[in-house]
């Protein structure tokens, strides 16, 4: 499967967390793969452009749920 038309953003306060899952992304040849530390990072990169694909860590000080609770708002 190429991916390489779609975008990501990647949201956890590990980074090796987020290297490795965007490293997995890049595999499929995602090329268009955004970072954030937190929720509140990754809500602001959804609002800047909306990406097609969204991970984000359920365990961080901006929590997952909070944010996609925002995002769906």
């Amino acid at each position: 499967m190429r991916l390489q038309h779609l975008s990501a953003i990647v949201a956890d306060d590990q980074r090796s967390s987020r290297e490795i899952a965007a490293e997995i992304l890049k595999a499929t040849g995602m090329r268009d793969i955004r970072h954030a530390d937190d929720g509140g990072e990754a809500y602001k990169l959804v609002c800047e452009r909306a990406p097609d694909f969204l991970i984000l860590d359920l365990e961080m000080p901006y929590d997952g749920v909070k944010t996609l609770r925002q995002i769906r708002t």
